[in-house]
């Protein structure tokens, strides 16, 4: 009993300071995650992570009280008095001990091994460039079954009362936010040829449909050519901007001038007239692939 008290003793101490460190250390990198990491909100020290480390607590104190209470029970005091052997029960299961303190040496450099990989991980996505400059910024998404042509007045309205506030220096309108863990995808063809210009999955282009001030509010750095303008809008030539992925991968890292077809559009065409830096669409973990910009105002679809 002694054995048992002592072991569940130890387990819920280890149990409880474990779960004081993971709310101290969770608090501690919140306010250094990124702005627009993906899914982050769903990080928390919920009641699931605590009933799993009260399991764990009771699956330890088990394994590590019952075994040393059996043998304990076995133990003949008179036989090993009588025997000389004067050893007791840790001389007579020595070898029991050396297994269990060889396992929780084992377990304890994985834990480590494993903690040091996810630093290194960590330290490493918070050098990554993705792309857009996310201080001071606020993504919301508007929800809602009303047609498309509604829909876009009212996101209009929106958008025309947010950019009028005093403290807002730009806004804008989009299909896909960066850093949302997914993006809307197509195959794309240069006008005149007859094969998709993306022939594999990997090369097919995300499109994401965007209000003129779009690249401002992100600050995302223009490279060559222009930005989206008023003149960009319904009924005027189609016009599209492509990141620096594709421009490098199907153009030479030039194309501006030529007209490609808008990835999932069928055979409507538009000119390219500027590039812009690549953007981590769906994590930093992964590189930007091919994107195309397309004006909402030419769109007229829904974001």
């Amino acid at each position: 009993r002694l054995i048992m008290a002592e072991s569940a003793l130890m387990a819920a101490a280890g149990g409880a300071t474990g779960l004081v460190v993971a709310y101290l250390t969770l608090h501690a990198l919140m306010p250094l995650m990124p702005e627009g990491l993906p899914r982050v909100e769903y990080v928390a020290l919920d009641g699931r992570v605590i009933m799993f480390a009260v399991v764990l607590t009771v699956m330890t104190a088990l394994l590590f009280g019952l075994l040393p209470a059996r043998e304990a029970s076995r133990f003949d005091v008179y036989r090993s008095l009588k025997d000389g052997t004067g050893g007791g029960i840790g001389h007579a299961k020595s070898r029991l001990r050396s297994v269990l303190v060889t396992a929780q040496v084992a377990v304890t450099l994985v834990l480590v091994t494993v903690a040091a990989l996810l630093l290194n991980s960590f330290a490493r996505l918070r050098m990554v460039d993705v792309g857009v400059d996310t201080e001071n910024v606020v993504t919301f998404t508007l929800q809602g079954t009303a047609p498309a042509s509604e829909y876009s007045r009212i996101s209009d309205e929106v958008l025309a009362r947010v950019q009028s506030h005093p403290d807002v220096r730009a806004a804008a309108r989009s299909s896909v936010t960066p850093l949302r863990g997914f993006s809307i995808t197509g195959a794309f063809r240069v006008e005149g040829s007859t094969e998709n210009l993306s022939a594999r999955a990997e090369d097919d282009a995300s499109l994401n449909m965007v209000s003129a001030d779009y690249f401002q509010t992100f600050r995302i750095t223009l490279v060559a050519g222009r930005p989206f303008g008023p003149a960009d809008r319904s009924g005027a030539p189609d016009v599209v901007l492509i990141n620096e992925t594709l421009a490098r991968r199907f153009f030479n890292a030039n194309g501006i001038g030529r007209r490609i077809s808008i990835p999932g559009r069928g055979d409507r065409y538009a000119e390219i007239v500027g590039i812009v830096q690549d953007v981590h669409q769906v994590s930093p973990g992964q590189p930007p692939r091919p994107e195309v910009y397309w004006p909402l105002a030419q769109s007229n679809e829904r974001p």
